[in-house]
């Protein structure tokens, strides 16, 4: 609808603009509407107020694609460190086998459709005095081969140390999920009771408890929240960081968040609050 009104009145524009429509108005001074001619269906000319709504389809919220990029930016940074871990470790490990990283590229592939180099009737080790039978005998788990190359003092083969390290890359961290709840624990003990049974369980490492009191690490931590300005948690996967960040903190901010990390770039401090002093 063109609107070409001379006049030498001023005039307002009115725009009230919702998530699946847009109203406007055009009026005078005096709050009276506009009026323009225009031809209706018959060819004869009428008069319109300058008054309307235009209807549209309904915004989706962005969440689904906040998610979905996400994890295509967390899989394009573990792809990048894994790289990395390649390059530093590639001489190396093409010493001793150089045919390790063509399997393990073409693992997902028929025997028939693999390269020259891949083609092998294992994945992993295609020695002669080492196979993946062998080595799943003595390594049921990549758990159990971390736990040896920790504690052997001797010379480890090159391709176990890349396949402990890559582990460790790609499966690092802790995340939450919409919906976890951490109010269900109200003391730091249970959680570090849980931690020191599951190394004895799962690793087969005893941890004297009377030595190490878990109410002497939350003294610390609080101490140190009261005295510094920020406090680093490090510690194995699984260890209970983020539940002791949480119980010990007054608010927590979550940087998997692409639209908090973009604010935080742009003002790492609006992404607080002012009232909150000890932060996680």
């Amino acid at each position: 609808m063109n609107f070409n009104r001379k006049c030498s009145e001023n005039y307002c524009l009115g725009l009230d603009v919702g998530t699946a429509s847009v109203g406007y108005c055009v009026i005078d001074e005096n709050g009276k509407l506009f009026k323009i001619n225009r031809k209706g269906d018959n060819g004869n000319n009428k008069r319109n107020s300058l008054w309307g709504v235009r209807t549209f389809k309904s915004g989706e919220p962005a969440k689904g694609c906040r998610i979905n990029r996400s994890t295509r930016r967390r899989y394009s940074r573990t792809h990048t460190r894994i790289l990395e871990l390649r390059k530093i470790m590639s001489d190396m490990v093409c010493k001793v086998d150089e045919n390790f990283f063509a399997r393990l590229d073409e693992s997902f592939l028929w025997k028939e459709d693999k390269s020259d180099k891949a083609k092998s009737d294992y994945i992993l080790f295609a020695d002669k005095d080492c196979t993946d039978k062998d080595y799943y005998e003595k390594y049921q788990t990549i758990y159990h081969l971390r736990k040896h190359l920790l504690g052997t003092t001797e010379k480890a083969d090159a391709r176990f140390i890349y396949l402990a390290l890559h582990h460790m890359l790609k499966y690092r961290g802790n995340f939450l999920y919409e919906g976890q709840k951490f109010t269900e624990l109200d003391d730091f003990k249970i959680i570090y009771e849980q931690f020191v049974t599951s190394l004895k369980e799962y690793l087969e490492i005893e941890c004297n408890y009377d030595q190490i009191s878990c109410e002497e690490i939350e003294k610390k931590l609080k101490d140190y929240l009261s005295v510094f300005g920020a406090v680093s948690i490090e510690g194995p996967k699984w260890c209970g960081k983020t539940w002791t960040s949480l119980k010990n903190s007054k608010s927590a901010v979550f940087m998997d968040d692409d639209s908090i990390r973009k604010m935080a770039e742009l003002d790492v401090k609006s992404v607080f609050n002012n009232d909150k002093k000890n932060r996680n």
